[in-house]
């Protein structure tokens, strides 16, 4: 809902260059970017709360970095949603089936306004075709140069991972395993907090306590976001949420809405977990934090339990991933 009090909508059409948007001219970046982060520290100023910004303009992306570097807030624009749905097709190099997909060459192809487009339909265009133009010699990258000389170097990002109270051989691809991310990475247990507990989507009020604690740690030592090292904890997602400051994704499951909005309502989603039966108690959990319905005929939910060598997860033991691999292919 656009008129939700927590979505604050604001304008660039002010912002100096800007209208070369609306006008179809090249944008000055250069003049542009500076424009952009006052506009955008001046509302921080007025709005304390503001915990993240989304550009929805798609001509905003090119100033997602300096946003970043200005305001220390995640920032996510057109560029990083075509990442996260592109991302789900590429080959994962570092870890998994390797070498099944051919590699991209690194070369975009040119594009011009009208390719790809029969002459019939290139007169259809309200827009006229033109011939390109000399790419202007623009001061962009010596202005950028100066802005980088201004900015002290941050922190690179860090994920906070609360583990569970469950030690284990952890194989390449599991959130548990440092190789399988190319970022820092730093790692929480909770006292108490079983894979057998985090099944059952309830903590003892002990329990609990020490979960508050971790999170609270996690975020004393900068992260950028946290999550958890089982997908039963998206039942602690509430909890976890109410503490933090910092992103919180608890579970994988967090990613069904912007899933499920890219496919037409009557497409499946299959969803595989450890135990099918174990998900079916969080779905009211996953209906009010995700808007998830676990019981919609959309969302067809197995477990991997029965695949050979996959009980080596509930039995805390080293995953045999050449066994398990096939089966769950």
């Amino acid at each position: 809902d656009v008129e939700e009090d927590r979505f604050l909508i604001y304008g660039c059409q002010d912002v100096p260059g800007f209208d070369a948007v609306a006008k179809g001219e090249a944008v000055p970046v250069d003049v542009v970017q500076p424009g952009i982060v006052k506009m955008t520290q001046d509302i921080l100023k007025k709005n304390p709360k503001i915990a993240a910004i989304l550009l929805e303009c798609t001509e905003l992306p090119p100033y997602s970095d300096a946003l970043r570097a200005y305001t220390g807030l995640p920032v996510w624009d057109a560029i990083t949603a075509a990442d996260f749905y592109i991302n789900a097709y590429k080959d994962n190099p570092r870890f998994g089936l390797n070498d099944w997909q051919a590699e991209w060459d690194g070369v975009q192809e040119d594009y011009f306004f009208g390719d790809n487009l029969i002459e019939a339909d290139k007169k259809e265009l309200v827009n006229k075709i033109e011939k390109p133009k000399p790419k202007p010699k623009a001061k962009t990258k010596a202005m950028m140069e100066k802005i980088k000389k201004k900015i002290v170097k941050q922190q690179a990002p860090t994920l906070g991972i609360v583990r569970l109270d469950y030690n284990y051989p952890p194989a390449a691809g599991d959130i548990d395993c440092p190789a399988s991310y190319d970022y820092d990475i730093i790692y929480r247990a909770v006292p108490g907090l079983t894979f057998e507990m985090a099944q059952s989507g309830k903590m003892t009020y002990a329990v609990q306590k020490e979960f508050e604690a971790a999170i609270k740690w996690l975020e004393s030592k900068n992260v950028c976001g946290i999550t958890g090292d089982c997908g039963f904890m998206m039942a602690f997602q509430p909890i976890a949420r109410d503490i933090a400051k910092v992103p919180v994704f608890m579970s994988s499951m967090v990613q069904c809405p912007i899933i499920a909005t890219a496919f037409d309502p009557k497409d499946q989603i299959l969803i595989l977990t450890a135990n099918g039966k174990s998900l079916q108690p969080q779905k009211d959990v996953l209906l009010n934090s995700c808007g998830f319905d676990v019981e919609e005929d959309r969302f067809l939910i197995y477990g991997c339990q029965d695949v050979p060598g996959f009980d080596a997860v509930a039995k805390g033991e080293a995953v045999p991933v050449d066994v398990v691999q096939p089966g769950i292919v």
